[in-house]
C-alpha cells in the first residue's frame, strides 16, 4: 500500500502517469521485463516517489486495475438499457486501450482473477435486480454472471487485438444482442 495517507492532486497526476508508464512499458517489454526504475523514468520521477506511492510494481499493477475499473463502473449507471451500459463500457475500454490491453493479456495471473471476480460481483448484484421476477437461485445467478463476465472479458479482447476494427457503438451492440440471447430464456435447454 502506498505511504502517503492524503494525496493531492500533484500526487494524483503522478500516480496517473507511473500507471500510463506501466502500461506502456509492460505492452512494449511485458509485465516480467519491466522494472521500477523503468516505470519512474518514463513517468519523469524518481523511485522515492515511486515508493511514497506504491510498495512495488504489484502494487501498482493492482491499484491500477482497481482504479481503471472503478472509474469504468462510475461512468457506467446502472438504470440504463444493457445496450448503453455496453456503449459505454466499450467507450471507455477504446479511450484506455493501452491499459485494457495489458490488463486482458495478464490471462492467469491472479491479479487476472481478481478483476474478473470484481467484474462479476458487480454484475451479479444488478443480474438479481434485473432478474428478481424470474424463479432463478442464487447459484444460477452467480453462475449468469460468471458466464457473461468470461464473453465481456473475451469480446473486449479479441476487440483490442483487432484494433477496434468496429465503433464501441457497433460493438455494444453485437455483444448486447448475444447477452439478450443468453437471458432470454436461461431454463431453454439446447437442441
Amino acid at each position: 500500500m502506498p505511504r502517503l495517507t492524503h494525496v493531492t492532486d500533484r500526487g494524483r497526476e503522478t500516480l496517473r502517469a507511473l500507471r500510463q508508464a506501466m502500461f506502456d512499458l509492460i505492452l512494449e517489454r511485458g509485465f516480467a521485463q519491466v522494472t521500477i526504475k523503468d516505470i519512474a523514468d518514463r513517468a519523469g520521477v524518481d523511485r522515492t516517489t515511486f515508493y511514497l506511492h506504491c510498495k512495488d510494481k504489484q502494487d501498482l499493477y493492482l491499484q491500477s486495475q482497481q482504479a481503471l475499473l472503478e472509474e469504468l463502473f462510475q461512468q457506467v449507471p446502472t438504470d440504463t438499457s444493457l445496450e448503453e451500459r455496453l456503449q459505454l463500457s466499450f467507450a471507455h475500454i477504446a479511450e484506455q486501450a493501452a491499459a485494457y490491453r495489458v490488463l486482458l493479456s495478464m490471462s492467469g495471473d491472479p491479479a487476472d482473477h481478481q478483476m474478473h471476480h470484481y467484474i462479476a460481483t458487480m454484475l451479479q448484484a444488478g443480474l438479481r435486480h434485473r432478474l428478481r421476477d424470474r424463479t432463478l437461485s442464487d447459484d444460477d445467478i452467480a453462475l449468469t454472471a460468471q458466464f457473461i463476465t468470461g464473453a465481456l472479458r473475451s469480446a473486449a479482447r479479441w476487440w483490442l487485438e483487432q484494433n477496434l476494427p468496429i465503433p464501441a457503438e457497433a460493438m455494444a451492440q453485437r455483444v448486447a444482442r448475444l447477452i439478450a440471447q443468453c437471458l432470454h430464456d436461461p431454463d431453454r435447454r439446447p437442441d
